[in-house]
């Protein structure tokens, strides 16, 4: 079988924990796999007619199973993630210390 190789780079757009036990932001493949699982079922589900057995059988060859009986699989999806940069926010934009809320 012939391993098919793609690069992208991907950037956040919404607050996401890639982070360790000790709560600090890390470049991990666990997490991000997760996600990328997660995102696949939202776009897989269409194509198997959002039944959740075809779903949860293809998700278990493509990403790894120990519950397809006869045949469980290591995951088809290698990750490797290089380049962590720290991002650029280090504290919460100021924000108004009241709001006014006139139809309350």
């Amino acid at each position: 079988m012939m391993v098919k190789q793609q690069e992208y780079i991907v950037s956040f757009v919404t607050p996401a924990f890639l982070g360790d036990a000790n709560q600090n932001g890390a470049w991990r493949t666990p997490p991000f796999k997760a996600l990328l699982r997660q995102w696949w079922r939202v776009v897989a589900a269409k194509d198997h007619d959002y039944s959740q057995e075809r779903l949860r059988e293809t998700e278990g060859r493509l990403f790894g199973n120990a519950w397809l009986k006869n045949n469980f699989s290591q995951s088809q999806v290698k990750l490797r993630l290089d380049n962590w940069r720290s991002g650029k926010m280090n504290a919460w934009a100021e924000t108004p210390k009241s709001i006014s809320h006139p139809e309350i």
